[in-house]
């Protein structure tokens, strides 16, 4: 166990440009890192201060083979289900962007942790083809031109994200409504059995899915609820469709900051 550690210790100096023990100096990073989801196996050895980390690491644990979400991420998705819950905050909850469930996992986890009762959770993904960045999507569309742009592989992907909820997870599944398509396509016809949301993540990638989810669901996020956003420090689209719906709407919640590239926002902080 104790060269595991010392491995991912020395992996993780690296990939943060500190030191190591073997190198003079630390290096510059040549990306923005974040901590990878497998870090939660040495847990507490590896451990990152958040409140009821050992409750996130014990569902990240269900669904790290479902997700490329980083560790970070999943912990405080996890504890802010655990606030909407705490709180009593009205609503369901849903995911723009699903793949194959894993985030979607640890929601239904953290429900079936600490909620009374279940909640519905929608899931919105083609599970198929996914468009194309645009000019509107800086660095993601210059990779596209550059012949870089990697997507993820969908094969397989609906299957995984049922086998994951359905029946690893056990989450009720009369609670689980798949909404399979471009978000142009079944969004607008979903709002009218969403009374309400408790929390929104959104993990879209471009400036038009970005923006069109945040434009339809967003007025359905309650007070005290929470939106996440995957893609805001990674993607350049992303980052200026967020900007731009919250400025248009004068949000003034603060953009809480997740690691370099996730951020959320409680709705009705500050007023808005």
């Amino acid at each position: 166990m104790s060269h595991l550690l010392s491995a991912v210790k020395r992996r993780l100096a690296r990939a943060l440009g500190g030191h190591d023990g073997r190198s003079q100096a630390p290096a510059v990073p040549q990306a923005p890192t974040a901590f990878p989801l497998g870090c939660a196996r040495y847990f507490p050895q590896f451990r990152r201060g958040y409140d009821h980390e050992a409750e996130a690491v014990a569902d990240i644990k269900v669904v790290e083979p479902y997700t490329m979400t980083k560790y970070d991420r999943c912990v405080v998705l996890h504890n802010l289900v655990r606030h909407v819950e705490r709180k009593g905050i009205a609503g369901d909850l849903a995911e723009c962007g699903v793949w194959r469930g894993g985030s979607a996992g640890i929601m239904a986890l953290a429900n079936l942790r600490y909620g009374a009762t279940r909640r519905r959770i929608h899931l919105f993904d083609t599970w198929g083809d996914w468009p194309d960045p645009t000019q509107n999507d800086g660095n993601r569309f210059r990779d596209l031109q550059a012949g870089s742009l990697r997507k993820a592989d969908n094969r397989g992907a609906l299957d995984a994200c049922r086998e994951l909820l359905e029946r690893l997870i056990a989450y009720p599944t009369h609670f689980l409504t798949y909404h399979r398509g471009l978000f142009q396509e079944t969004v607008p016809p979903a709002l009218e059995n969403i009374r309400a949301l408790a929390v929104l993540r959104v993990d879209c990638d471009w400036y038009e899915q970005v923006l069109f989810c945040l434009e339809h669901l967003y007025p359905k996020l309650s007070n005290g609820g929470a939106l996440v956003l995957d893609d805001y420090g990674y993607c350049d689209g992303a980052r200026a469709a967020i900007d731009e719906f919250l400025s248009r709407q004068r949000v003034r919640s603060f953009l809480h900051h997740v690691d370099y590239s996730c951020r959320y926002l409680i709705k009705g902080e500050g007023g808005s």
